[in-house]
């Protein structure tokens, strides 16, 4: 029976902590303070430059807000802008607005004149 190489499922999973990794993690833990809510004191003490309160704030961002990404639009909604004029747009626009928000006290079939 072959004995050594690598094996489905063998060894340590990927990302999981090693000892040195997981000593540093249950330090901040036991101090209760974690990195993030470091950053965010530094950022609201007044007592602070506003240089490293910005830097603070920065850093702490990714972890509070979603970062945006980037998309690609087809340009096409139904129809083609390509093709139309200005005019075309508006009144496109105008009917989907209609229809989408029909003005109070008109029945939804109805169209203004």
């Amino acid at each position: 029976m072959p004995r050594g190489g690598s094996r489905i499922g063998a060894g340590r999973k990927s990302g999981g902590a090693n000892k040195r990794t997981r000593e540093v993690a249950d330090k901040v833990a036991v101090s209760g303070l974690t990195p993030l809510e470091f950053m965010i004191a530094v950022m609201i003490d007044e007592r602070n430059d506003l240089g490293i309160r910005m830097d603070a704030a920065k850093n702490a961002a990714r972890y509070v807000h979603p970062s945006l990404t980037a998309i690609t639009h087809s340009g096409k909604i139904g129809t083609d802008f390509d093709l139309m004029d200005v005019h075309q747009i508006q009144a496109w626009i105008a009917q989907r607005a209609a229809a989408l928000f029909p003005a109070p006290g008109r029945d939804e079939g109805e169209t203004a004149h």
